[in-house]
């Protein structure tokens, strides 16, 4: 179903193909390779294209110190049509146009392998 997340599993540090197919049947739409590393999570997301789907493997390394008073921000721009644009993070209930971002603006960049 269409905004579907699993949970996390565990896998061996192998090589893996993630493959996104239709649930009636069976047809391939878009595969992904990757190789699982130790420590690391991984989360693959399908997005639509105009010619059908993809796959795009986001590898996150896993090693916050548990004394860190930091939080870890991704954001993923998964609409097909969309221009790069800027990201604030600021307090919340905060007016924008008068804001200033408590972390640097940062351009999202298109994913690449």
């Amino acid at each position: 179903a269409y905004k579907y997340v699993s949970p996390y599993d565990a896998a061996a540090t192998e090589n893996y193909t993630f493959s996104l197919r239709t649930a009636s049947g069976n047809t391939e739409l878009a595969t992904s390779n990757f190789s699982a590393d130790r420590g690391n999570k991984y989360t693959v997301v399908a997005l639509p294209t105009d010619g059908g789907a993809e796959l795009v493997t986001i590898r996150d390394p896993y090693n916050k110190s548990l004394t860190s008073d930091d939080a870890r921000v991704r954001v993923l721009n998964a609409a097909a049509n969309a221009a790069p644009f800027d990201v604030y993070i600021t307090d919340a209930a905060i007016d924008l146009a008068t804001a200033t971002p408590r972390l640097f603006a940062f351009q999202l960049r298109k994913y690449a392998e």
